[in-house]
Parts: C-alpha cells; structure tokens; sequence
C-alpha cells in the first residue's frame, strides 16, 4: 500500500473539515481518562466504517482535555496524523487522519 504524503493528509483533513456526517467524538463534561477511552472507541468505528478521519470535540475550557487528547493521538497506533480545526471553533475541536486497514 502507498504511503500517504502530506498532501494526501492535508485533504483528508479539508475533507473532514467540510463534512458533518464524519463520525465525532463529543467529550464535553468528560475527564482525561474517559475521553481517550470515547476517543479511541471512535477511532475504532471509524477504521471499521472505512472512515478516513473522526472529528474530536473537545472544547476550550482549560485546555487540560485538549492537550490530553493531542498527546493521545500523538502516539495512537491508527492516527497517521492530526490537526485542529480552522476558523473560530479552531481550539475546540481536532480531526485526526485514521489509518487505511
């Protein structure tokens, strides 16, 4: 199989970016260790779907729960890569690439 480039990310995300039927995770109200929990039940669906990416709702709040997510996916096994949302909700929200099965 053909590793992706970064341009091949780079669409993926603008795709994920354009398209609200992506499979979110919504972690409003949730702690670290069951946010990464929901993050990688998410991750999972989405490799299972055939899914290119997931969108990650994290929100502002104090940023604890972002940087959690960030690191998380840093090393996650089936995230080629990821990044946070352009525009206003930029700091709440992050799609990341899942991995081709």
């Amino acid at each position: 199989m053909k590793k992706r480039t970064k341009q091949d990310f780079d669409s993926i995300l603008l795709a994920a970016e354009l398209d609200d039927a992506i499979i979110p995770a919504d972690l409003h109200g949730m702690f670290v260790p069951e946010a990464l929990r929901e993050v990688d039940a998410v991750i999972d669906e989405a490799m299972m779907a055939g899914e290119a990416s997931v969108r990650i709702v994290h929100g502002d709040g104090t940023g604890k729960l972002r940087a959690a997510v960030r690191a998380h996916l840093e090393t996650h096994d089936y995230v080629e890569a990821y990044r946070a949302a352009p525009g206003s909700r930029a700091s709440g929200v992050t799609h990341a690439v899942v991995v081709r099965k």
